[in-house]
């Protein structure tokens, strides 16, 4: 009887880039953290795409509510406060954008420099409130995933 094939997730990830999208909401949160904590050392970077909101830049909006949040427990009780920081500080590069934007609000630059560094796409993004208007419930949980299959294309991520 021929056995299934084993998936070895630590092997596929490894030495490959991500984008991730979403890392603010808590599914995005939970996922980034247990990326980070189960294979971050195999993998060879994470570009977090974040919108600067309120905090004045989207890296300070991903060290306030992100790193910071309760998923990342694990990461800081592992690794200790300065490691932790240091791994997050090298293995996350923030990026500003938001999935609402044509090409998620990353420049044409941006998307060429990305080009052969990203392999993955994660996409955690979406709006859960109950009560959205239309508008905002289309913009940011269906016509934003145009904007994300665009980025792939331009990535060339299969």
């Amino acid at each position: 009887m021929n056995a299934e094939p084993t998936l070895h997730v630590g092997q596929v990830l490894a030495r490959k880039g991500v984008l991730f999208l979403g890392a603010t909401g808590f599914l995005g949160k939970v996922t980034l953290s247990m990326l980070l904590t189960r294979y971050g050392g195999e993998l060879d970077q994470i570009y977090v795409l974040s919108r600067r909101g309120s905090s004045g830049s989207a890296r300070r909006r991903f060290e306030d509510q992100v790193a910071t949040s309760e998923p990342f427990k694990p990461l800081w009780d592992d690794l200790g406060l300065e490691r932790g920081a240091r791994f997050l500080e090298g293995k996350c590069q923030v990026l500003e954008g938001d999935i609402t934007s044509p090409a998620c609000g990353l420049t044409p630059e941006q998307l060429q420099q990305l080009k052969g560094k990203v392999q993955i796409a994660v996409n955690c993004a979406g709006l859960v409130s109950f009560n959205p208007s239309l508008d905002v419930g289309l913009s940011v949980n269906s016509l934003s995933v145009r904007n994300v299959v665009q980025v792939c294309q331009a990535l060339e991520i299969p």
